[in-house]
């Protein structure tokens, strides 16, 4: 019998954690986490344990499928990838002809490195600015902010740090095997924890100090952060000095923003608030983790300008164990192709200019164009590993009806979601473990090594295919250039292009360190011309953000209420009394994907809503009760979950829930999804397009059906 053993790295989330795959006759048959991978040292979370279920899951896509009932009527016949190809060519080309390259745009889910770098290159061949997705809610706000302020997005060390603030995110839950290892390792060896969440979550319940802000109302808490830390004078006088500009006014600015200010607008104890800013300011090193629920609301800018405030007057810059930055080579960007940035980039649909300076396209405003032809007609969506009927804002009166206008639509994927029962023609994806890949090529967290190669465990199954293959297959259809014809050609030649090796010379150098200079800024390490500073027009860190002014918005932080609330709409509130924040992880998912796997669904069989006790006795509800969750846009059902650790005012649903094992078309998600509670309409932040996705008005009561 042959067998062979794989070391690879997992690509079910983010994390990229190392892997031994196990492989007799061709087939996995088992999996470990490596011991020798730095990210991980053997360990593995719920998904990476269970790759064989959704490896050979029976429900995976096959085969190319197209369409033969209405859209949505669940009638499919099976083809050949020559017949699907053909008619997606001719499809697209009718497309093309008629309103040019713009009536084209492309779908792409999280940011892993099997599928969004070949969206990103189909881009910049068709091209098209338009990329649909979330990036007005998940770390392009953070890295537009970090490049305004710093030249740079400051990565997180919180493995050599002294105190870790974790600021809306938790850890445990996010990239479990990589991100939480790193965060339980930094608690043993002591260092002080700052949980900053309206849910007493595993890592709330490990912090030193944990503030229980009121959904929406971060940017409130990091104003009287930086008062009390400038007023105690407990910043870092000579860094603020000589690398820092506007901090006088930032100084004059906060002074308003007591902790007793703060108190009334984020439920937070004034002395609380002290506590935690005077921990945090006075143990050195300190490191800020910004999880994704700040950027998720329309504040989202402001927030993280008072947030990045504060390890730049505290001096934790580019030192061990603060905020750093992360060797430039072999970039993410770069690989994505964004050093090519097609020629009508700045066409993109929507007015969002620090959202354009990244990842161009909020949803929102690609499925409002589909709607309305403004400013152009855009008539067919490719669809990668998009599950956008789960993921974005109000889908049920909002996406489907946009897909529902399209020409043509296409979904590649791993299995038959609600978003692929719409479409014209799907396709079947590989998984991770049937395609060579690249890991570690970006993350919020400071990671001092070579992206990690991860060479294919087996050979693709079925007629799957991944999608760079498919990209440059259709598009030579059509006498157009991909720019390399298999997904293997594509990352050698950018690794070629970037450091003049290619992935097998990768393999062999697996987890080799970066190399890694500390103050960076003192040395000219940072700046295009070589001069010490920060990649910035001034060269030091922006403060007072000149750049945001040029914009029409606040140089300096300033707080603003979510559109729906207690207090900016007293009216809808008695309709809607219940605060609800969406999107708490689950660690044995990724967002909506591995309902379909067993061992996953029996830990978490069902959603679940976060309520407090005291909330539940009011509403009649216990728990495990179905709950009915409503907004003024919609409602869903989850099971109660009781708990003291949320606010009696507000509540905490899980996000993007379907039924993979329900066989209408529908799968369950509007039943079970709470995304379409969430409002895809103005108001935007409006420089980043974020949405109010973690701050929202809902009433609650408990359901009779079963």
């Amino acid at each position: 019998m042959t067998e062979k053993i794989i070391r690879t790295n997992c690509g079910l989330c983010h994390g990229g954690c190392g892997m031994i795959v196990y492989v007799k006759e061709g087939k996995m048959v088992k999996v470990e986490g490596d011991p020798d991978c730095p990210h991980n040292e053997g360990a593995l979370c719920p998904m990476g344990l269970a790759a064989v279920q959704l490896v050979y899951h029976p429900d995976r896509l096959k085969y190319p499928m197209k369409r033969t009932g209405k859209r949505g009527e669940g009638k499919w016949r099976r083809i050949t990838w020559d017949e699907a190809l053909c008619f997606m060519a001719e499809k697209l080309g009718e497309v093309r002809k008629t309103y040019g390259p713009l009536g084209v745009a492309v779908a792409g889910g999280t940011a892993r490195p099997g599928v969004f770098p070949a969206v990103s290159w189909f881009q910049n061949a068709w091209p098209t600015p338009n990329r649909i997705g979330y990036p007005h809610n998940c770390y392009t706000p953070i890295m537009s902010m970090g490049a305004i302020m710093f030249g740079k997005y400051p990565a997180d060390d919180m493995g050599s740090a002294e105190c870790i603030v974790t600021w809306g995110g938790n850890l445990p839950h996010t990239r479990t095997a990589r991100l939480g290892k790193r965060y339980v390792d930094a608690l043993k060896k002591g260092a002080k924890r700052i949980a900053i969440d309206p849910y007493l979550s595993p890592m709330a319940s490990k912090a030193d100090i944990w503030l229980q802000v009121r959904p929406g109302t971060d940017c409130a808490l990091a104003l009287a952060w930086l008062n009390v830390i400038i007023t105690e004078k407990l910043y870092d006088g000579a860094f603020v000095e000589k690398w820092t500009t506007g901090f006088d006014l930032l100084k004059e600015h906060v002074k308003p923003y007591t902790p007793e200010w703060a108190e009334g607008i984020t439920w937070v104890p004034a002395e609380r608030t002290r506590r935690a800013a005077r921990l945090y300011a006075t143990t050195k090193p300190a490191a800020m983790f910004p999880g994704v629920s700040i950027e998720m609301g329309v504040n989202t800018t402001n927030t993280l300008h008072a947030v990045f405030s504060l390890p730049a007057i505290t001096g934790n810059i580019d030192v061990p164990g603060g905020n750093v930055f992360v060797s430039d080579q072999l970039t993410s960007g770069s690989f994505c192709g964004h050093h090519k940035r097609p020629d009508n980039w700045d066409q993109v649909v929507g007015d969002f200019p620090l959202l354009k300076k990244v990842d161009p396209a909020a949803d929102h405003a690609v499925w409002h164009t589909i709607l309305t032809d403004n400013p152009y007609p855009i008539r067919a969506v490719l669809a990668h590993g998009s599950g956008a009927l789960l993921s974005h804002e109000n889908p049920r009166r909002h996406v489907v009806q946009a897909i529902l206008r399209l020409d043509f639509f296409s979904v590649m994927d791993q299995f038959m979601t609600p978003t692929a029962e719409l479409a014209d023609i799907v396709l079947p994806a590989t998984t991770c473990f049937e395609r060579d890949e690249i890991h570690n090529i970006s993350s919020k967290t400071y990671t001092p090594f070579l992206p990690f190669a991860a060479p294919k465990s087996i050979d693709p199954l079925w007629e799957c295919r991944n999608d760079a293959d498919v990209f440059s297959d259709l598009l030579g259809r059509m006498g157009i250039d991909y720019g390399a014809t298999t997904l293997r050609e594509m990352i050698d030649k950018w690794l070629q292009e970037e450091v003049g090796y290619d992935f097998e010379e990768l393999q062999k150098r697996c987890w080799e360190p970066l190399p890694q200079q500390w103050k960076r800024y003192e040395k000219g390490l940072l700046r295009p011309d070589g001069k010490p500073g920060f990649a910035t027009p001034s060269g030091k860190i922006e403060l007072y953000a000149e750049a945001l002014e040029k914009l029409g918005s606040d140089p300096l932080p300033v707080y603003v209420e979510p559109p729906e609330s207690p207090y900016a709409t007293p009216d809808l509130a008695k309709e809607y009394p219940l605060i609800l924040t969406t999107g708490i992880r689950s660690p044995v998912f990724f967002h909506s994907q591995y309902r379909q796997i067993s061992w996953l669904r029996e830990i978490h069989p069902y959603p679940m809503v976060r309520i407090n006790p005291e909330t539940a006795k009011r509403y009649g509800i216990r728990n495990d009760d179905w709950v009915c969750i409503e907004s003024p846009r919609g409602s869903c059902r989850q099971k109660a979950r009781l708990t003291l650790g949320i606010d009696p005012r507000v509540i905490l649903a899980e996000h993007d829930w379907w039924y993979p094992e329900n066989p209408d078309p529908e799968h369950g998600v509007w039943e079970a999804n709470i995304n379409q509670l969430i409002s895809h309409e103005p108001p935007y932040d409006p420089l980043i397009g974020s949405t109010p996705a973690r701050s929202l008005l809902c009433k609650i009561r408990k359901s009779e059906e079963v």
